[in-house]
């Protein structure tokens, strides 16, 4: 195997174990952050940079997320917010001018179901809504997406196979 090779490989593998942190191992290890960089050789020389960042609270919620460039400069950076449930109930994304890309908030039926999620522009007013509906077994079928005059623009329908 050449060089080039294990180190994709190498880059591979140390990508998925930062990915695959559970919920579950981020609350047993009270893991606060988690910062992935990759080195990699470029022109015969090992360069390191950063890939992401990511904190989380005491009950294993990603609360903020940062992503990078190829060149490790920073490109955005999510903040979340969460309810007693522990369903995200805000989701804000700016870029590197900290200029607002995406704003979502979501609220949850009785059962815990998402129930709506609202898009909102870098100024605060409303770009979409969605509204979702469950079966009696708790099973999303359907979401409805409307814009910001409230008119019906996408319905999608999820059947089930058992």
């Amino acid at each position: 195997m050449n060089y080039k090779s294990f180190l994709i490989l190498l880059i591979a593998a140390f990508s998925n174990l930062a990915i695959a942190q559970s919920k579950k191992d981020v609350k047993k290890y009270f893991i606060k952050s988690v910062t992935e960089s990759v080195t990699e050789k470029v022109n015969g020389s090992e360069t390191i940079r950063m890939k992401s960042y990511k904190k989380y609270d005491g009950n294993g919620n990603i609360i903020e997320e940062a992503d990078y460039h190829k060149d490790g400069t920073f490109k955005s950076k999510t903040i979340r917010k969460f309810n007693t449930k522990n369903d995200a109930t805000e989701e804000l994304t700016t870029d590197s001018n900290k200029k607002v890309i995406q704003h979502f908030t979501h609220s949850y039926n009785g059962d815990n179901d998402k129930a709506t999620e609202i898009e909102w522009d870098n100024k605060g007013k409303l770009i979409s809504k969605s509204t979702y509906t469950y079966n009696k077994n708790g099973l999303k079928t359907e979401k409805k997406t409307f814009n910001s005059n409230n008119e019906l623009i996408a319905v999608k329908k999820y059947t089930y196979e058992f």
